[in-house]
């Protein structure tokens, strides 16, 4: 079974619309109540554009730095992060 893989390439927001490298949208973002401000979904909107080298950030973080010199629980905290970010939690 393969595992499941996002979108390719860097996104973009552009206002609620999440957007790939060729401008195909991607996703909509949405505030959390139906008469929402659109301030908080241009927020989610962005968070949403970001995960991707959120993810990436803290992978190479995981693999550079684990060295047990953090805070306690602070890796696995992350690792649980990442898991939950590709499926697998």
């Amino acid at each position: 079974m393969s595992k499941d893989e996002p979108t390719p390439g860097e996104w973009t927001v552009d206002n609620l619309f999440v957007l790939d490298l060729n401008g195909a949208i991607i996703g909509q973002a949405q505030a959390s109540r139906m008469a929402g401000p659109d301030s908080e979904a241009r927020a989610n909107a962005r968070l949403f554009a970001a995960s991707k080298k959120l993810l990436a950030v803290c992978k190479e973080a995981l693999e550079s730095w684990d060295d047990g010199s953090c805070r306690p629980g602070y890796w696995d905290r992350l690792r649980l992060a990442i898991a939950r970010a590709e499926g697998e939690s």
